[in-house]
């Protein structure tokens, strides 16, 4: 059996490419479920298919309706017309920015050594949503619902695996699950989320936050206390460091505060946040530790 299928492997030719990951393939392709496009191209007859099993995969919800050059002259008008009456100018222009930028970002990844993400921040009503599902419509998804950021880790990596370059949008922050710069932070002013309220103006108990419970059960791995961790800051470590299990370099001045603190905003309560921390300050009353347990 292992030789006929070598003999087969061999012998009979390949007539299409596939790939897992839809998006911009090999920095001259857009592949998407029903089409290759290039930039003087555009084809249906596809040489390259995307595949993954599953009515849920990622590539049966991005479709493109064709246009003719009329039709799009028309589209370009109306929406540079119009869009900056969407919502603050601020916001709509980060967006366009990152919109442009999102399908090159294979090839700006590698020019830069990473890509920035966009955070759309506001007080619940401010239309971040709204913004989201109308953008998500000019970029091809057929549901213009973002995915909730507190979903499964499992599924949400499975998604952002699944394309290199299609934007996506996940909403929204919930301040009821954190302690964090809310409403009932008493310090000051600067930065406050007033549009939820955690019920605690300093630091809580463990414990206190269930529902933001990691997808293993883990408590305030966000908030609440920064997590001092063993590794020595540094602040380009990570575009040198091995792929798997990174344990930070060998001597430093500072130590690392990880996921962010009652002190923090919403865009800093996070567990891929980490700060660059003083041994003096962790008896501060916003430095907590992050505690292990070693894989056997």
């Amino acid at each position: 059996m292992q030789t006929l299928c070598q003999f087969i492997q061999v012998s009979i030719p390949v007539r299409k490419e596939a790939t897992r990951v839809v998006g911009l393939y090999k920095n001259d392709t857009w592949i998407t479920e029903k089409h290759n496009i290039k930039k003087d191209l555009i084809t249906k007859d596809q040489s390259i298919v995307p595949y993954e099993r599953g009515k849920d995969a990622f590539y049966h919800g991005i479709d493109y309706n064709e246009t003719s050059d009329e039709e799009y002259r028309e589209m370009i008008k109306v929406f540079y017309d119009n869009v900056f009456r969407l919502n603050e100018m601020n916001k709509v222009a980060s967006y366009i920015g990152w919109l442009f930028a999102t399908p090159l970002k294979p090839i700006l990844t590698e020019l830069a050594d990473g890509f920035p993400l966009l955070f759309n921040h506001g007080s619940q009503g401010s239309g971040k949503t709204s913004l989201a599902q109308l953008f998500m419509r000019l970029v091809g998804y057929s549901n213009s619902e973002p995915k909730s950021c507190t979903m499964r880790s499992f599924p949400m990596l499975k998604m952002l695996s699944s394309t290199n370059a299609i934007p996506q949008w996940y909403d929204e922050f919930i301040g009821n699950f954190v302690n964090y710069r809310d409403s009932s932070f008493n310090f000051d002013n600067h930065g406050k989320d007033t549009s939820f309220n955690d019920g605690y103006a300093k630091w809580a108990p463990v414990g206190s936050f269930p529902n933001g419970a990691s997808w293993c059960g883990a408590l305030e791995m966000v908030g609440n206390v920064h997590e001092w961790v063993g590794d020595w800051w540094s602040k380009d470590y990570y575009a040198i460091s091995p792929e798997n299990n990174p344990q930070g370099p060998d001597t430093g001045t500072y130590k690392i505060g990880k996921g962010g603190s009652w002190y923090d905003q919403s865009w800093q309560v996070r567990s891929s946040y980490r700060k660059a921390l003083s041994p003096s300050s962790a008896r501060m009353h916003w430095i907590g530790f992050r505690c292990i347990i070693p894989i056997r």
